[in-house]
C-alpha cells in the first residue's frame, strides 16, 4: 500500500516538474507554436469578448487528452473521475458543466471556464494549488477554446 502511495506521489512529482520544466523551456527559448493558428486568443479576448463560435466537444476531448500546438493535455493534472483519488496536481472535473456555473458570482458556466483556461490564476479551489500551465493563450485559437469548453459542459 505505501509502495503504491510512493509511486502515485513520485509520478505526480515528476509530471509536475516536467510541466514546469516545459513551460519554463518555452518562455526561455521563446518558442513559436509549431502550427500556423487560425485565430489566435490573445489577453483582450478574455471573458466578456468571447466570439460566439459554435464549439465541437468532440474535437474539445481530443484537446483535452492531447493538447496543441505544443501545450499540455488537460488529462496531465485533470482527472474526470469523481472525488480525489491518490495525489492530483489540479480538481477532477467531473460535473465541471455544472459546478462551473456556481463557482463564481454573476458567471455562466462557459465564461468560468473560458477565464479559468486563459486564465488559471483568477479563481483556484480550494485546496489546490495556483499552478495551472498558463499559457493556454497563447496555443489555443478561438474555435479551439471553444471545442475545450464545449467538452467540459459535457463532464
Amino acid at each position: 500500500m505505501m509502495t503504491r502511495l510512493f509511486a502515485g506521489l513520485l509520478f505526480g512529482l515528476l509530471l509536475c516538474m516536467g510541466v514546469m520544466l516545459f513551460a519554463q523551456s518555452a518562455l526561455v527559448s521563446g518558442a513559436q507554436p509549431v502550427a500556423v493558428l487560425v485565430a489566435e486568443v490573445t489577453p483582450e479576448a478574455t471573458v466578456e469578448s468571447a466570439p460566439e463560435i459554435a464549439g465541437d466537444a468532440v474535437h474539445g476531448e481530443t484537446l483535452f487528452t492531447s493538447g496543441v500546438n505544443g501545450a499540455p493535455p488537460c488529462t496531465a493534472c485533470h482527472t474526470v473521475s469523481a472525488g480525489r483519488s491518490g495525489f492530483q496536481l489540479g480538481p477532477s472535473l467531473r460535473d465541471i458543466g455544472t459546478n462551473a456555473a456556481v463557482r463564481a458570482e454573476g458567471m455562466t458556466a462557459e465564461a468560468y471556464l473560458r477565464e479559468s483556461i486563459l486564465e488559471p490564476g483568477a479563481f483556484v479551489v480550494p485546496g489546490f494549488r495556483d499552478m495551472m500551465y498558463p499559457h493556454f493563450a497563447d496555443h489555443l485559437s478561438e474555435q479551439d477554446l471553444a471545442d475545450l469548453v464545449a467538452y467540459l459542459l459535457t463532464l
